[in-house]
Order: structure tokens, then sequence, then C-alpha cells
């Protein structure tokens, strides 16, 4: 039997999550929706955490937007992403 980290990484090796944020249409709604959910709450400075935070798309930006942020991701073909954009 897997256990539940297997079957989440099992998924996302065959799915492109950075694709579906960044790069489709409905992804770039969801960002632009949730970002401004989170400008009403959080503001530079604050502290966040995301957990599950896939390959970074919020992550990063928030970071980059002066928060300081906390990101914890299960599947390691997304934390790879997450490292690398987090480079640039």
């Amino acid at each position: 039997m897997s256990t539940r980290k297997e079957i989440i990484s099992s998924f996302y090796d065959r799915y492109d999550e950075e694709g579906r944020t960044a790069r489709s249409r409905h992804g770039q709604l969801e960002f632009r929706t949730t970002m401004a959910y989170i400008h009403r709450f959080a503001d530079p400075g604050s502290r966040i955490l995301e957990v599950g935070a896939g390959t970074g798309r919020y992550s990063i930006a928030l970071a980059k937007e002066g928060m300081e942020v906390a990101a914890v991701e299960l599947v390691e073909s997304n934390l790879a992403v997450l490292r690398e954009n987090s480079k640039i």
C-alpha cells in the first residue's frame, strides 16, 4: 500500500504545476485573485507560512514584495522548481 506522500508525489511527478499556475489563463486568474486576498491581510514585512507551496509561485512573489516567507512542500519535484525559481 502506498503512503500519502507517495500518492501525492506520484500525481505531481506527472503533472505540470508550474505550467498550470504560471502559463495557463485560469492559473493567471487564480494567482491574481489569490494575491488580492492575501494583500487584504498582509503587508510588506508580514511573516507568511505557506504550507503546500508547490513550485513557489506565491512564496516567491510575496518574498519579492518584502514579506518574510517560509515555504513547506512535500513533493520533491515541486521543491526543486521552487528552489531553482527562488535563485532568480
